[in-house]
């Protein structure tokens, strides 16, 4: 019998491979997403994020106070964004440790808009590594909590026995 051929065996255009071109083309489109997902959200992991159904993101999810003695206080900026078409609120605020405290609750952000949310940080009676975290509470259902984590070191506070010795 016969050998039957169908359409150009199996080659687009000027004789290339089907398969390497589909590959070059897909790779291509994988590229222009990557780039597109960086420009709309400022990361994959954000764009990835966005598509799992998130719409609050944060500039950084923990943020360092450094080194602070006890009877300092430092105060770390949160940026946070809703890329939601709705007003959220943020309602409330669950905090690890009575060394922290929140600006003042509740909180409006518009839909597509940002605000900065500070958190005080006061160590008295807290001496070494400080890792503490305060949970958001929002009004949006796609992001209900929002967690926040705050860390930084301590020193002990110094002691001075027997006085300068004169």
């Amino acid at each position: 019998m016969g050998e039957i051929k169908i359409g150009n065996g199996g080659n687009l255009g000027r004789g290339g491979n089907w398969m390497s071109q589909f590959l070059i083309t897909t790779n291509v489109l994988i590229v222009a997403l990557v780039l597109g997902a960086i420009t709309l959200f400022g990361s994959v992991e954000k764009s990835l994020k966005y598509l799992s159904g998130n719409r609050v993101f944060l500039d950084s999810a923990s943020k360092s106070v450094g080194h602070l003695g006890q009877a300092e206080t430092k105060v770390v900026t949160f940026k946070i964004s809703n890329s939601s078409g709705k007003r959220m609120e943020i309602v409330g605020a669950k905090l690890s440790c009575t060394c922290l405290v929140t600006d003042e609750l509740p909180l409006t952000i518009g839909p597509k808009s940002s605000k900065n949310f500070n958190i005080r940080i006061d160590p008295k009676g807290k001496a070494g590594s400080l890792k503490e975290t305060v949970i958001l509470f929002t009004s949006l259902d796609s992001d209900r909590t929002v967690p926040l984590e705050v860390v930084g070191d301590v020193s002990p506070p110094s002691l001075d026995v027997g006085g300068s010795g004169h």
